[in-house]
């Protein structure tokens, strides 16, 4: 009997210690229901806006020097885009839908001579008369 009670005392603090209860679940920790948050918090499209500005160097030097603010800068910008100091050069927008693949590209044509010919003589030459002149003495 004694052997027994030993037994299932040696059983029960062995049992405890290996094989312990598991650890607390934590029901936010769980990356399924975060994937699942972020899906159901994620807007349906996306929308990227690009705008060249044509501006002097200095001009545009000096604007990042001094105005940190991208917002400021963008602001500054379009003023002089409106005041005609300054140009708008190019206007990209790009769209998307969230969880789809999508596919963007860009082409742009620069043109430039690849061959020369040189110039032609006419056909007709212009004669010209050579005039002489006698010296009598």
């Amino acid at each position: 009997m004694k052997t027994t009670v030993a037994f299932f005392i040696g059983i029960g603090l062995f049992g405890g210690t290996v094989c312990g209860q598991e650890k607390e679940v934590d029901p936010f920790n769980d990356k399924d229901w975060q994937k699942a948050k972020m899906i159901d918090d994620a807007p349906e499209n996306w929308e990227v806006m690009w705008e060249v500005f044509s501006v002097p160097f200095a001009d545009a030097a000096k604007l990042r020097r001094e105005v940190k603010d991208a917002g400021k800068i963008y602001e500054l910008l379009v003023k002089r885009v409106e005041e005609k100091k300054a140009g708008l050069e190019e206007f990209v927008v790009l769209k998307g839908s969230v969880w789809k693949t999508s596919e963007a590209g860009s082409y742009e044509e620069y043109i430039y001579s690849t061959e020369s010919e040189p110039p032609e003589l006419p056909n007709v030459v212009k004669k010209v008369r050579k005039i002489q002149k006698w010296w009598i003495c």
